[in-house]
């Protein structure tokens, strides 16, 4: 875990409290990779691919049981997208697949997830030739078949356990500058 992520919750002396657990990786249904790990007081999950890259979130007390009952970063609601906040006299907390919210001294949380909608992406966006590029298929159901068409590569299926697939592709440094079209369905 990022010591800034820890530095901006006081460390183990402020929200979050000592850690409880290891570090552990996670990919989300929307192909958001990161780590999480879990502390006293809560959960800190670091988007580090993905749109949310760079991101981190502190989720506690009712939000983060509700979080955890709904499957965590793997699960329905993805990686957290904000922090709490307050919103219509609610705790509201954002995700990749919903909202919870809780009223101040509440044990229980309300979880409203969104429809999936599905996404296509590369880290980076402009890749030169000679390097890398990860890309990922996402914001599918779980356990669904996706067919990935590529601009001049034959299409491949894959089944998306936890509704993403990501890959990575190297572009050769005698490559033509071309635009490459990524689509699933």
């Amino acid at each position: 875990m990022c010591s800034s992520d820890l530095a901006s919750l006081s460390y183990e002396t402020g929200a979050a409290g000592p850690p409880t657990s290891a570090t552990i990786t996670f990919q989300t249904f929307r192909g958001t990779a990161g780590s999480a790990q879990s502390f006293q007081s809560g959960m800190i999950l670091a988007s580090e691919i993905g749109p949310l890259a760079g991101k981190a979130y502190f989720v506690t007390g009712p939000a983060l049981d509700a979080y955890n009952s709904n499957g965590g970063p793997s699960g329905d609601l993805g990686a957290p997208t904000s922090d709490v906040r307050v919103v219509n006299a609610l705790n509201q907390q954002d995700f990749e697949g919903g909202t919870i919210r809780f009223a101040n001294g509440a044990t229980r949380a309300t979880v409203a997830k969104n429809t999936r909608q599905p996404i296509v992406f590369a880290t980076p966006s402009t890749v030169i030739a000679g390097s890398a590029v990860h890309l990922v298929a996402g914001g599918f159901n779980n356990g669904v078949s996706v067919t990935v068409s590529q601009s001049g590569q034959p299409d491949f299926l894959v089944t998306v356990p936890a509704g993403s697939y990501a890959w990575d592709v190297w572009v050769p440094s005698t490559a033509p500058s071309s635009v490459i079209t990524v689509s699933a369905t």
